[in-house]
């Protein structure tokens, strides 16, 4: 029997995500703080690193990230599709690919629940989303109250990790025309916004 280790991880993983979506989604307050954070932190990484992101070079990756990973849009279609066919890219996908899918994921696990953890600190410092934008001040008080700074390091080298995995898959041949050829499929089986993903981070990374 085949050992589904590969797929095991990414289930666990949106399992962790699926979790935290549901605690937040039961507080309102607290799915409106964290819809902030992911907000403030999209602006500004784009305020910090506007440089990387004018950059020929580096811009559509950064970019890459910045929408499809540390987005504030909601993700749970994706990843819905993602997890229904965790087996399949097990089974039809070499093993450099199950790892860049299992790094995706982990990646985006560990984001929801960083920013899920900012989102209860700046709550325990009196902020109110809906009366005042979040500003640099107070978020900087959370990232203290938080203690964060290890796992966002971790996650900052996952980040990295990610990336060079991913420029290395677009250079397997054959890649291109497979994602190319499963666009139908994807349409029929309702897997478009997965669909969409894959082909743009392969394109995205191919360019560097």
């Amino acid at each position: 029997m085949k050992n589904h280790k590969g797929a095991d991880q990414i289930h666990r993983a949106f399992h962790e995500i699926a979790l935290l979506r549901s605690s937040n989604e039961s507080h309102p307050s607290r799915s409106v703080t964290l819809r902030a954070v992911k907000a403030y932190q999209s602006k500004r990484f784009q305020e910090t690193y506007h440089d990387l992101l004018a950059s020929e070079a580096y811009g559509p990756a950064c970019d890459f990230f910045l929408t499809e990973i540390y987005g504030d849009q909601d993700f749970s279609q994706r990843d819905r599709e993602f997890e229904r066919i965790a087996k399949s890219i097990e089974r039809m996908f070499t093993r450099n690919i199950l790892e860049v899918a299992i790094d995706l994921t982990e990646l985006h696990a560990l984001t929801e629940l960083l920013d899920t953890k900012m989102a209860k600190a700046i709550e325990s410092l009196g902020y109110k989303p809906r009366q005042v934008p979040l500003d640099n001040a107070t978020y900087a008080v959370a990232w203290r109250v938080s203690g964060l700074s290890a796992q966002r390091t971790q996650q900052l080298r996952m980040v990295l990790d990610l990336g060079k995995r991913l420029e290395r898959i677009t250079t397997m041949r054959g890649i291109r025309m497979t994602l190319r050829a499963m666009r139908l499929p994807a349409r029929a089986a309702n897997l478009s916004a997965l669909q969409a993903f894959l082909e743009k981070g392969f394109e995205t990374f191919s360019e560097l």
